[in-house]
């Protein structure tokens, strides 16, 4: 009997890998892809969004580096 249910688990298993990549393989066919053009422009919006936060970060930390300079070591 616990031959059976461990056959049966397997199965059960193996169907649902199947099930999830069929639906996986459904769902990607109604994804609408960006074309270059947009994937180009995207791509260096964010790279240009993250050097202007990661200028601004070192900034900020500059400055609170010098404060702390003038306040703790003078």
């Amino acid at each position: 009997m616990a031959e059976g249910t461990n056959v049966s688990k397997v199965d059960n298993a193996r169907r649902n890998f199947t099930r999830f990549f069929r639906e996986v393989r459904s769902e990607l066919k109604k994804v609408i892809w960006p074309n270059r053009e947009q994937l180009t422009n995207n791509t260096v919006t964010v790279l240009m969004a993250c050097l202007l936060i990661g200028a601004i970060i070192w900034i900020f930390d500059f400055l609170l580096l010098k404060v702390s300079e003038i306040v703790f070591i003078r």
